[in-house]
């Protein structure tokens, strides 16, 4: 059985064949009249011509990814005489290294200390 199958069967699906499901998700997406020479296709090459995603370009704004790092940036409090209890102070610090990580480049990476 395979994840497809399981997962038609848990929602309730009537068709619970793998090629059925496909087959029928396939149809959505192509026009009615070349729906089999697209469809022979599709198995032939196992991919559809026109499924590649669309290109997006993107852009990281860094100040505003960094502002919830300046909230950790406080100094941490000195104990008092006699405490038993400590505190810690986290800084936020950004470097000049440059990733290529999603498509973003020339983005600061984030660092914790």
């Amino acid at each position: 059985m395979t994840e497809l199958e399981v997962l038609a069967r848990i929602g309730g699906f009537e068709k619970t064949s793998p090629y059925e499901i496909v087959r029928e998700t396939f149809q959505t997406l192509v026009p009615a009249g070349e729906f089999e020479e697209r469809w022979k296709r599709f198995l032939h090459d196992g991919f559809s011509a026109d499924s590649a995603p669309t290109t997006v370009h993107a852009e990281l704004d860094s100040a505003a990814v960094g502002k919830p790092f300046l909230l950790l940036r406080r100094p941490a409090r000195r104990p008092r005489t006699g405490s038993k209890s400590f505190s810690i102070g986290i800084t936020a610090l950004t470097t000049d290294v440059t990733t290529t990580t999603a498509g973003f480049r020339n983005c600061p990476t984030p660092l914790l200390a």
